[in-house]
């Protein structure tokens, strides 16, 4: 008998499972990990990284013409926020509250790429955004016995956010 593969009613996914629902499962690699992650500020690598929240927005306001059903819109400036959170190790102890030593004055460059490596099944993108002209407005340190960790976060007001 030759070794043929046989595939029942119940292997199907796309069957209704005991609570009723359908589920299409997609094979690894169709998402992008964080493994892929690599963030710089000012040209230097920042490791440990635990999060990072970025927003980039830009002011509308609706105008509206009397007597008519016309609307406007009127685009205001652009302007976004990075937070970081991190974990403090020896080799980069507070490296965010470091970075930070120039003040408010002095703008940085801040890189995220997702081109970090990790497993061959990850997605890749050739994707990087840069984010720039931006200045800090918040650092921070926090620790916690129960899980034995310290950690660090900043936080920065970006003028311009660009796909390199």
């Amino acid at each position: 008998m030759a070794n043929t593969p046989t595939t029942r009613p119940e292997d199907n996914l796309g069957d209704k499972d005991i609570f009723g629902y359908r589920r299409d499962v997609h094979p690894n690699g169709s998402l992008v990990s964080s493994e892929v992650a690599v963030l710089s500020l000012g040209g230097q690598h920042i490791t440990l990284v635990q999060s990072l929240q970025a927003s980039y927005q830009q002011r509308t306001e609706p105008r509206y013409e009397a007597g008519t059903s016309n609307m406007y819109w009127i685009a205001g400036q652009p302007l976004g926020s990075v937070t970081i959170g991190r974990l403090v190790g020896k080799d980069a102890s507070l490296m965010l509250i470091n970075a930070a030593a120039g003040g408010s004055c002095e703008m940085k460059t801040l890189k995220l790429s997702f081109d970090g490596g990790g497993h061959e099944c990850h997605a890749q993108l050739a994707t990087r955004l840069k984010f720039s002209g931006i200045v800090i407005n918040q650092i921070g340190v926090s620790y916690n016995a129960g899980s034995l960790e310290v950690s660090e976060s900043a936080s920065f007001q970006v003028s311009h956010v660009s796909e390199v």
